[in-house]
């Protein structure tokens, strides 16, 4: 458990990907100041992911790792076989996974493409959709005309379309979702293999996280493992329900990234502050995610806004960060690591040495 304002040293976690999966990659990182290793189960082999714990453990046991399960996420279906290209302009088609392949028969001999998402046509029924949103929030497509589960859509913007590629459709209700089956196979692989928190994705509720529970026990129960849980925030109805989320998990990641697509990128900071707010002498952690350090990927240093940002999180109450994009495809990961954590370090003594109230106000 938190119990003080500021740590003297912020926790900071680092995400895997291609450009540092290799153990020398993953030396460097550690090097550079991380605590923890984030790996995304969506874009890792398990035979990769199995190698890399083993090294970890192996040679830095102090080190913790976190295995990120999809959650309750709208994705381009794995029945997608083979992926295209979506040209600007483009006219497409989304439709939910079971009439997918009734649909591919009947417009055989049209050009427009199809894109199956991994959702059934119940948990879309009597919801306005306007636009669509793919990779967090980064490409949209505007709605031009929809009947029942077929969506026809035109692209903003040039992208190529995956399965497994994440996708946004605004106000869904995922309390009627179920936990994805993936989901529970992957926690039981990340159990199995020694991996020492799993962090559930797309928490809107306690109740989502007591439906996981009741599944990472039964596993429990069979292999005689245990795991610590996380929950990742990234949806309003997270954000509302934070204070209940919270008697169920001692760790909140507030994932910036689906939260931009899910809340709109103007409302991202006022969810940030919600939280700050809310958690205020809670004694729970709070870890901020994504966008952290970009700027040190593309120029090689932190830009004044980023440093500003690290500032102001730090004195609302912020516990630490999780880097992703910038250590997973980046060449310029440890120098990422290596500035923010410069800049915690330097920051905490800071508000501690002045000892600087904390800025979030009670409600």
């Amino acid at each position: 458990m938190i119990n003080v304002l500021w740590r003297k040293a912020m926790y900071i976690v680092a995400t895997l990907g291609p450009k540092t999966i290799s153990d020398n990659a993953i030396q460097k990182l550690i090097g550079a100041g991380i605590e923890a290793f984030r790996i995304n189960m969506s874009h890792i082999s398990k035979d990769n992911i199995k190698r890399i714990v083993g090294f970890i453990k192996s040679n830095y046991p102090d080190v913790k790792i976190i295995g990120d399960i999809t959650g309750k996420k709208v994705r381009v279906s794995e029945k997608l076989k083979d992926g295209f290209k979506i040209t600007k302009g483009e006219e497409v088609i989304f439709t939910v996974e079971d009439q997918y392949d009734k649909l591919k028969k009947q417009l055989v001999d049209s050009k427009l493409k199809i894109i199956p998402l991994n959702i059934k046509q119940a948990i879309i029924e009597g919801l306005e959709i306007n636009d669509i949103y793919i990779k967090d929030g980064r490409y949209r497509l505007a709605v031009m005309g929809r009947k029942g589960s077929v969506i026809q859509c035109r692209a903003d913007s040039t992208i190529y379309i995956t399965k497994g590629k994440s996708c946004t459709i605004k106000s869904i209700d995922r309390s009627n979702m179920d936990i994805p089956d993936r989901d529970i196979e992957d926690i039981e692989f990340l159990m199995k293999n020694d991996v020492d928190i799993v962090l559930l994705s797309f928490i809107s509720s306690a109740e989502d996280i007591r439906k996981y529970k009741e599944k990472i026990n039964a596993i429990s129960s069979r292999i005689n493992k245990s795991i610590e849980i996380w929950a990742k925030v990234e949806t309003k109805d997270g954000v509302k329900n934070i204070l209940d989320i919270c008697s169920e998990t001692d760790t909140i990641v507030f994932g910036r990234g689906d939260m931009s697509a899910e809340g709109g990128i103007l409302n991202l900071p006022l969810y940030q502050w919600e939280i700050c707010r809310s958690l205020h002498k809670s004694g729970k952690m709070f870890i901020v995610a994504t966008n952290i350090m970009d700027n040190v990927s593309l120029k090689g240093r932190p830009s004044t806004s980023e440093l500003n940002d690290i500032f102001t999180m730090m004195k609302n109450g912020v516990n630490g960060f999780m880097l992703t994009s910038e250590t997973s495809v980046s060449t310029n990961g440890p120098l990422a690591v290596r500035y923010l954590c410069k800049a915690c370090n330097r920051y905490s003594n800071i508000l501690n040495k002045r000892k600087i109230k904390n800025d979030v106000r009670r409600k």
